[in-house]
């Protein structure tokens, strides 16, 4: 495996194409600002600049704050950065997941007994990302990347889950609690393929020593997926290749993106 070697100076040229990050995680903000050397925008002290790139910051985000960005800063890609829960044991903390599929919490299932007959019954409304022509688990040398999957937004907070529960319901990789609404909005917007969802796992109970460790690779990965998308190239996975920047692991293709509802059910036989 060649090592990656991200610093925090991004060195990302300016270009026309302007992206905003979004985050309501206040350490994920100064995380964001030492890392791309943000400067305050001189009218919004939450909101933060710099060589084409803006970061907005929001103690709660709502829907309405994807009309904003669009409307307020003409926004060509924008980036959701948050934490997310593990679900699945494929994960670890600290990874740092992209998924494609998202799907809105039904509280129904904290009390629902599943067997075969009725693990399909709590699927409603998925929203598809297609930025992907193929899902990969992929490397950097020290911390991971994984690229794919399905995450569960629970928007009242992700504290006290079943993670049993939400793997059996939703085959899910993470939990979150903006994405899917976000998306959705988007998507109304007819703006969902410029939405880009960068999460870090993190602990339920990680002291704030932990949390800041499983967070603190989020600027490298956004400046090194940033700067790709802002070149001629921007399909992410290909652009792997070329790099040798990534190792590819045993892969993760257990899901067609242009899949309606009744694919997704057959995926999980």
């Amino acid at each position: 495996m060649i090592p990656v070697h991200l610093t925090a100076d991004p060195g990302i040229p300016a270009t026309a194409m302007i992206h905003v990050l979004v985050t309501s995680d206040a350490v994920i903000r100064d995380l964001l600002v030492d890392g791309y050397r943000f400067h305050a925008h001189a009218t919004d002290i939450a909101v933060f600049q710099a060589k084409g790139t803006i970061l907005v910051y929001r103690e709660k985000l709502e829907p309405k704050i994807i009309s904003e960005i669009i409307d307020r800063y003409y926004a060509d890609k924008i980036w959701i950065i948050g934490t997310s829960r593990i679900v699945s044991t494929d994960h670890q903390l600290g990874d740092i997941v992209m998924p494609n599929v998202f799907l809105a919490y039904d509280h129904a299932i904290d009390t629902v007994e599943f067997d075969g007959s009725n693990r399909d019954d709590y699927l409603h409304d998925p929203l598809f990302l297609k930025h992907y022509e193929e899902q990969a688990d992929l490397n950097f040398e020290t911390f991971g990347l994984s690229i794919g999957g399905i995450c569960v937004t629970k928007g009242d907070g992700m504290d006290g889950i079943d993670r049993e529960q939400i793997e059996f319901a939703y085959s899910a990789d993470c939990l979150d609690g903006v994405c899917y609404f976000l998306i959705e909005e988007a998507k109304r917007l007819g703006r969902d393929e410029d939405v880009y969802p960068v999460l870090a796992i993190v602990g339920q109970d990680s002291s704030p020593e932990d949390t800041a460790r499983a967070i603190k690779n989020i600027p490298p990965v956004l400046i090194y997926l940033q700067s790709k998308i802002s070149g001629e190239d921007s399909d992410i996975i290909a652009l792997e290749h070329a790099d040798d920047d990534f190792e590819e692991d045993d892969g993760n293709d257990g899901f067609d993106e242009d899949a309606e509802m009744e694919g997704f059910h057959q995926v999980r036989e």
